[in-house]
């Protein structure tokens, strides 16, 4: 029997050399949150059996003292890896891991007990509740580790549990070793325990630093992360309970708002002259701020429990004040630009056309044909900024379409008011399209025009043509093909730029527009000058493919 506890005494002591091995490998993952905490853990783990054979040789007490009391520092450095390792604390100071671990100390008096005058009760109570406090530390540390298992995708659950093992087997085994010894002394059973604590701790530990791969990918950053997407936004975020209580606001809510820590508590129509309720109906609101009346864009998000329960909201307001004043200029110009301007135009024209009638002079009927030309340009153009309008500021009207069949249908029409121009339609694939007609006719309606107006030739050529590749980011491509210089490169730079200055600008809007539209559309935009001569417009399309044809 003495030969057989020798035995299991000695396997726990392998184990323990190998639990300082991977304390070694955990410690050269330097700079990973939690690796040296999870070195220390193996190690001062490790050192258990070889401390414990050395000091039962000479005293059991100071062989319990032993065993508890690094158990105790093994327990403690586990917590402050779950605390690192998950990010819920990463900045822990000497004093505070002095702290935590003071009541350790507890259990050498109440372990050493016997070589005085005895136990005290009260001593063993306390040491009670410092074996509790150890205990859930451990545990705490596991549910840190499989809750955020559970919350990110980049861990599963599966691994978050083996982690959570390797800190949960010492205590239970630990806890079950105690009772046994204390009822039985150092027995075969015993033994066993401690054997076998020593080996599944080695095995799982062994399992997450070499299989899972516990530090091969920084867990920390979703938590720490979660927090700063709170912390570091400029949009004010404030959280109330159902009861519309406030109970926590970012740092842009205090600064904004002014709602410091005297706002906890109140309610937030108090905070914010609204409720809940109004918040989230409205698309726009006007709050006071420390820097004046602003407008936020508000939404608010449904906090709920794991069944459903709601639980509060999350108010979360952008600051749409400058874009609001946009919106409000481009309107106020949109409107000069369809009404008043085609008012005067129309004016200007008539006057001319009159003037025109009463006058002989060639030289002077050929002024009076070019200003009315240009009225009528002017015009066009207002009514372009109109359509324009109705198209991307509206909302999508998809369905399904033959995009064959809308580009004939398109190209017919420009052919019209185009007759010296010839436009192709060689490899154009049939295919049918979830997207908004009106949105991809105004896009090739607007590409070929402009090709054709920018052509260096009396007898323009666009050929247009259609390729399907349901693998790619954009499945539709629609090219574009002139053998002349159809566009020059001064307007294509500055579509790419995405910018104009008055040194840098376009000769007209409509590439700017085609630009929008595809945009609109989720698309890309792209040109190519030919060294040989032409230009070739390409525009990609994530149109959803239908493989029935159109509804």
């Amino acid at each position: 029997m003495v030969g057989a506890t020798d035995l299991l005494f000695t396997v726990a002591a392998v184990a323990g050399g190998g639990c300082l091995w991977l304390a070694l490998l955990s410690a050269r993952r330097e700079g990973e949150p939690g690796s040296t905490s999870f070195g220390v853990f193996l190690a001062t783990w490790g050192v258990v059996p070889t401390a414990m054979y050395v000091t039962g040789g000479l005293n059991e007490a100071l062989f319990a003292v032993t065993q508890l009391f690094l158990w105790c520092l093994a327990t403690l450095a586990w917590f402050l890896f779950a605390l690192q390792y998950t990010g819920s604390y990463t900045q822990i100071r000497p004093l505070q891991i002095v702290a935590l671990a003071a009541p350790a100390l507890v259990v050498v008096p109440w372990q050493l007990g016997p070589l005085s005058d005895g136990e005290s009760p009260l001593l063993a109570a306390t040491a009670s509740l410092v074996f509790a406090y150890f205990t859930a530390l451990a545990l705490i540390g596991g549910v840190l580790v499989v809750r955020v298992a559970f919350n990110y995708g980049h861990l599963s659950v599966r691994d978050g549990l083996v982690i959570s093992l390797c800190g949960l087997v010492p205590t239970i085994t630990n806890t079950i070793f105690g009772v046994v010894i204390d009822e039985t002394g150092p027995t075969l059973l015993s033994a066993s325990l401690f054997a076998a604590g020593f080996l599944a701790t080695l095995l799982v530990s062994a399992i997450a630093l070499l299989w899972v791969g516990m530090f091969e990918t920084t867990i920390a950053a979703g938590t720490i992360g979660e927090r700063a997407i709170a912390r570091e936004t400029d949009d004010p975020i404030v959280i109330a309970d159902d009861d519309e209580r406030v109970l926590r606001c970012n740092e842009a809510a205090q600064s904004e708002l002014g709602a410091d820590t005297t706002a906890l508590g109140e309610t937030l129509p108090a905070l914010l002259d609204t409720d809940v309720e109004t918040l989230a109906s409205r698309d726009a609101v006007e709050l006071s701020t420390d820097g004046g009346v602003r407008t936020f864009d508000p939404r608010v998000t449904a906090l709920t429990d794991q069944h459903g329960h709601r639980l509060g909201s999350m108010v979360s307001l952008r600051d749409i004040t400058d874009r609001e004043i946009r919106r409000q200029r481009l309107e106020v110009l949109n409107r000069i630009m369809r009404h008043n301007l085609r008012n005067q135009v129309s004016v200007i024209e008539a006057h001319t056309e009159v003037v025109a009638e009463e006058l002989d002079d060639d030289d002077l009927q050929s002024h009076l044909e070019t200003t009315i030309e240009s009225a009528d340009s002017l015009a066009a153009l207002g009514g372009k900024v109109k359509r324009i309008e109705e198209l991307l500021g509206g909302d999508r009207d998809r369905s399904a379409i033959d995009l064959a069949g809308c580009v004939e249908e398109t190209v017919a029409g420009i052919a019209d008011a185009w007759p010296t121009a010839t436009i192709s339609l060689d490899g154009v694939t049939p295919v049918t399209i979830l997207a908004d007609r009106a949105a991809v006719a105004f896009i090739i309606e607007t590409t070929v025009e402009t090709m054709l107006e920018g052509a260096d030739r009396a007898d323009p050529t666009v050929e247009l043509s259609i390729t399907v590749d349901h693998d790619d980011r954009y499945p539709l491509d629609i090219q574009f093909e002139s053998t002349s210089q159809a566009l020059s490169q001064r307007d294509i730079d500055v579509i790419r730029d995405g910018s104009e200055t008055a040194l840098k600008h376009g000769s007209g809007v409509s590439l700017w527009v085609v630009n929008w539209a595809v945009t609109d559309l989720g698309g890309n935009l792209d040109f190519e000058q030919r060294a040989a001569g032409g230009t070739v417009v390409r525009i990609e399309l994530p149109g959803e493919l239908v493989e029935d044809g159109p509804a």
